[in-house]
C-alpha cells in the first residue's frame, strides 16, 4: 500500500521489485526519486520523502511480508536484519 500525489494526481500504478521494496523499508531508499524507483517505473517520481508505516504489534502480514522479503531479497534483508 501506498499514497504518492504527483502534480495533484494520485498514482496508482506503481511498480516496485522486491529490492526495491526491501530497500525502502530498510531506509537504504528513503526518496520517490530514487534511481532504482525510476528504473522500476520506466518514469521519475518528484523528490519527496518515502514515509514507510510499519506496525508495532505482529500478525500475519507483517510474518508474511518479512517471509517474502527473506525469500526474494536476502542480501539486503540479512544485512538489515543482523544491523
Amino acid at each position: 500500500m501506498y499514497h504518492l500525489d504527483v502534480n495533484g494526481q494520485r498514482q496508482t500504478n506503481l511498480r516496485l521489485s522486491p529490492t526495491t521494496i526491501a530497500k525502502i523499508f530498510t531506509g537504504v531508499i528513503s526518496n520517490w526519486n530514487d534511481p532504482a524507483i525510476t528504473a522500476d517505473n520506466g518514469r521519475a517520481f518528484p523528490s519527496l520523502p518515502i514515509v514507510p508505516v510499519i506496525r508495532s504489534d505482529g500478525s500475519g502480514t507483517t510474518a508474511q511480508f518479512t517471509a517474502f522479503m527473506a525469500n526474494q531479497t536476502p542480501t539486503v534483508w540479512q544485512a538489515f536484519c543482523t544491523r
